[in-house]
């Protein structure tokens, strides 16, 4: 039933798709609300916390594509009906509402399973014992105010820093969870709503406060995650739209400071430029956790986690050749090393070039389908 269920999702996903790019965004809206409610049954109905965060992550990405279905059809969204402008001479047909499938919300997950989930990745030992104790500070700190005892300002807001691929968003999407489990935010559908500079900074005055607005108001009750947040206040002091962007964000970090925590991202110098560069990020940002760069050791570790999730397995001389490759990777590494990011590209050409030699094969067996052998290594030499 759940394979079924499943199935059906990743139809539904091909179908929007198909509909949004030949223009049908009445169809696509359509299979849209079933695609929410799928999403909603789907992360309802397992335990498997990775299948939750998965469909939280799905659920976001629908209601995105609504949105620009709704833009395009000219449609108002005023709470859950859907209305389109009426025009000043036109009589409108009033339609009969369809019925609506109410589910239940997203499962959201308990502390420990949070835990469980930052504890088991790959690497970041430090990351992980910055958290750890910081949510035990927490606790410390909830005890306090049970007992009618002072408790010390704490700030929420977090700045992580490191090269691309390190897992940052990864971790901040797991302190919106630590986070709604805490009672520090409420919780929403989304739980991080990821953001970077374009998607907040427009290109004339007065449109960047409304388009930041409109990411702070998603982001209400659990994590906003800015991507590269140092482009927001460039170096050198050149002024631009991105001040106007800060200013919102400081605006509604302040209007919603008991429902919001704010975690931006980049890298470490420049992180340190861009808080610096405004006293009112100074005052709101004071914990910062660096997230260093994984060793060749956890790079290959982090590669057999993509093979195992994706039913594949290495041959023996594969699996010698690839820690040799990891380890000299890491060590060589540039300013362009680009962590996990690099090893899913590895991993997506190893399993295209094992595509390629098994397609010259009539009929595969079940080991040869899954198996990477040496051969399909050959263009990392």
């Amino acid at each position: 039933m759940e394979n079924t269920r499943e199935q059906q999702f990743v139809r539904l996903n091909k179908d929007i798709d198909i509909l949004m790019n030949a223009g049908d965004y009445e169809g696509a809206i359509e299979r849209l609300d079933k695609a929410l409610v799928l999403c909603k049954e789907i992360a309802n109905k397992t335990n498997d916390y990775k299948k939750i965060s998965l469909m939280k992550s799905n659920f976001s990405k629908l209601q995105r594509k609504k949105e620009i279905c709704e833009e395009h059809l000219g449609i108002k969204t005023e709470g859950n009906a859907m209305q389109k402008p009426k025009a000043s001479n036109q009589t409108v047909k009033k339609a009969m509402p369809k019925p609506k499938v109410k589910a239940e919300p997203l499962k959201r997950p308990s502390l420990n399973e949070a835990l469980a989930e930052l504890n088991n990745l790959v690497g970041l030992e430090k990351v992980k014992d910055k958290v750890n104790s910081f949510v035990k500070q927490i606790q410390i700190f909830q005890k306090r105010k049970d007992q009618g005892m002072a408790v010390p300002k704490t700030s929420y807001h977090m700045v992580f820093t490191g090269n691309p691929g390190t897992g940052k968003t990864t971790v901040a999407r797991i302190m919106g969870d630590i986070y709604t489990a805490l009672g520090i935010v409420s919780g929403n559908e989304e739980g991080l709503v990821e953001t970077q500079r374009n998607d907040l900074v427009a290109g004339y005055v007065g449109q960047t406060a409304i388009k930041t607005q409109e990411v702070i108001d998603r982001a209400i009750g659990g994590v906003l995650f800015i991507d590269e947040a140092y482009t927001l206040a460039p170096k050198g002091g050149v002024t631009d739209f991105g001040q106007e962007a800060i200013d919102t964000i400081l605006k509604g970090m302040e209007d919603h400071r008991d429902n919001i925590a704010v975690i931006a991202a980049g890298y470490e110098e420049e992180m340190k430029r861009f808080i610096d560069s405004n006293p009112g990020l100074r005052s709101r940002f004071k914990t910062f956790i660096n997230f260093e760069d994984y060793n060749g050791e956890q790079l290959y570790k982090i590669f057999t986690f993509q093979c195992k999730k994706n039913q594949y397995k290495l041959s023996a001389e594969a699996e010698s050749k690839l820690k040799k490759f990891f380890k000299d990777y890491y060590e060589n590494r540039d300013e362009n090393f680009g962590n996990a990011r690099d090893v899913r590209n590895i991993f997506e050409s190893i399993i295209e070039t094992q595509a390629q030699r098994l397609a010259e094969m009539p009929n595969p067996t079940e080991e040869e389908l899954e198996t990477i052998i040496l051969e399909d290594l050959n263009f990392l030499d």
